[in-house]
Formats: C-alpha cells, sequence, structure tokens
C-alpha cells in the first residue's frame, strides 16, 4: 500500500520579499550617491542597509520546503534536502497555551526544528503531525512557553 506524499512550501505572505526589494532599492539609491560623491559617511547606511538585507532575504533564500510521506519528513534548506523520521527522532514539543508551536528533531547530531505556522497550509501540517504524534510511542520532552 502507497502512502500519501504531501509537499508543503514557506509561507512568506509577500512581505519578507517586498521589504527586501525596499532595502534593496535603498541600497542601490545609496551605491549611486556613493558613486556621485563619494565620502566616507555614505559607507555605514551602506553597510547597515547590506546587513538588513541578508537579514530579510535569507530565509527566501532558504526557502524550507518540507515533504511528509509517512513516517518520514524531508527538509529542504538552501537547497539540501535532509530526512528525519517522527518517530525516531522526535525529542521535543514545544507548547505555548496547549497549541503546538513547533517539534524539535534529531537525527545523525544534527538538530532541527519544525514550526507548521511556518507553512502556508499550516493547519494541514498541524494536523499531520498530531497523526503522527497519535501513533508515536516513544518518549519526548514537552516545553512550555
Amino acid at each position: 500500500m502507497a502512502k500519501d506524499i504531501f509537499v508543503y512550501l514557506p509561507d512568506y505572505r509577500g512581505l519578507i520579499t517586498f521589504y527586501s526589494l525596499i532595502v534593496a532599492i535603498l541600497i542601490a539609491i545609496n551605491i549611486y550617491f556613493l558613486l556621485k560623491h563619494g565620502g566616507v559617511l555614505l559607507y555605514v547606511p551602506l553597510v547597515l542597509l547590506s546587513f538588513l538585507f541578508l537579514f530579510l532575504f535569507v530565509p527566501v533564500l532558504r526557502n524550507p520546503m518540507l515533504i511528509i510521506h509517512g513516517n518520514e519528513i524531508r527538509i529542504s534548506s538552501f537547497g539540501k534536502w535532509y530526512t528525519i523520521s517522527f518517530t525516531k527522532d522526535l525529542r521535543a514539543i514545544v507548547l505555548k497555551d496547549n497549541e503546538v508551536l513547533s517539534y524539535k528533531f534529531e537525527s545523525d547530531g544534527i538538530y532541527y526544528q519544525i514550526s507548521p505556522e511556518s507553512y502556508i497550509e499550516s493547519d494541514e501540517v498541524e494536523q499531520r503531525f498530531s497523526k503522527l504524534l497519535k501513533r508515536y510511542n516513544g518518549t519526548f520532552k514537552v516545553i512550555n512557553k
């Protein structure tokens, strides 16, 4: 019997991409004035805007896609895929007001944290994880925030 495969994409809601675009435009304006007028003082906002751009744009580059296939979870980060097993690798669940914020896993010495809220179909991701959790026999830590 083949199990269904579910693919989930990150939820950016366009805001991160929009803010990254605004910061990129500000960087271009800063570079224009730097080339036209020169001056050491124009390097300060350029450096700050560059750091802000990286801070905003790295999540877009990271593109954390999620594939759930039976008990197996595949996570993509920066284009590299990692495979974890829900039943073997679950270590903790983070709760706030009795609602699950995230699931923490550890596989081959690498730690992963999956927050269903960070995906477009967050309710569906939470449902899949809830079903897997009901079939889970092992122990895990519960962290209340």
